[in-house]
């Protein structure tokens, strides 16, 4: 969700301030993307009690399953369908992080 919140946002800005420095300071004061913020926040802190339960090389590539969600949840706010394009990338990030898991040695 906080990808889904700080892209709102950002989507709302007038195109002439994207890559400028003053583009950061403009979406600190929206309200959404604080949102954003906070749970991105939220997330590493989530990411780190992970890490006491389970090894670094279990925890990434988890955490890494965020576009899985982010991106369908964007098309479905934004009134669109998913692209091949975006369905291909969705595809390749979940059969990248199954294969290194699948492979990923157990020292349980």
């Amino acid at each position: 969700m906080a990808a889904v919140l700080q892209q709102e946002a950002a989507a709302t800005m007038p195109e002439r301030e994207s890559l400028r420095p003053g583009l950061i300071w403009a979406l600190a004061h929206r309200p959404l993307w604080l949102a954003g913020i906070a749970l991105s926040a939220f997330s590493f802190v989530v990411q780190g009690a992970a890490l006491a339960f389970g090894p670094l090389v279990l925890v990434l590539p988890s955490a890494s399953t965020d576009l899985l969600f982010a991106l369908p949840l964007i098309a479905r706010r934004r009134r669109r369908r998913l692209t091949r394009r975006d369905a291909a990338g969705t595809a390749c990030t979940a059969g990248s992080v199954a294969a290194f898991l699948a492979v990923l040695p157990y020292h349980g």
